[in-house]
């Protein structure tokens, strides 16, 4: 057993779908949007903008509590060189019954303008970043580096504060 955990856990630190996540260290998250199409966040449209990544998940009470917020946040960043990405960390995950159609329907149900998707690697986020439960925000400077995190419910304000302090 202990043997197998180390094996799992050398595969997911070494994983090159992301990157060391420590406050002011680059990283890029590879995801795929509920377009089908694959993304990245150093990819366009996301490369040399402030990111708010948007660790979620479709059916989880708290995540769908915070939306007013997040809807509120979006308004308020509107036309600055700002994105959000909601990737939910259920969906296609053994034993939560999430699936990329619940996330889309998410998605239209709030109104949501900004990219959603699923995490390619949502093992490596989880563990990196020491994720128990959604949500859980990751902030990122216009280089990709990690500026701020945030594990819990997060209200427009104290988006709009980190915000203002990257920009």
């Amino acid at each position: 057993m202990a043997v197998l955990l180390t094996i799992i856990i050398t595969v997911v630190l070494s994983s090159p779908l992301i990157m060391p996540s420590s406050v002011g260290e680059s990283v890029e998250i590879g995801f795929t949007g509920v377009d089908g199409r694959h993304y990245s966040t150093s990819d366009s449209p996301f490369r040399g903008k402030v990111v708010l990544v948007d660790l979620m998940a479709a059916n989880c009470p708290p995540c769908n509590a915070e939306m007013p917020d997040l809807l509120s946040f979006r308004e308020a960043v509107r036309g600055l060189d700002v994105e959000v990405i909601s990737l939910s960390i259920w969906a296609n995950q053994p034993g939560f019954g999430e699936t990329l159609e619940d996330l889309r329907d998410f998605q239209q149900r709030w109104g949501s303008d900004w990219t959603f998707g699923v995490p390619d690697d949502t093992l490596s986020l989880v563990v990196e970043y020491e994720i128990q439960f959604p949500p859980f925000k990751i902030l990122l400077d216009r280089a990709g580096r990690v500026v701020w995190t945030k594990s819990g419910e997060t209200t427009a304000d104290v988006l709009i504060q980190a915000i203002d302090e990257v920009l």
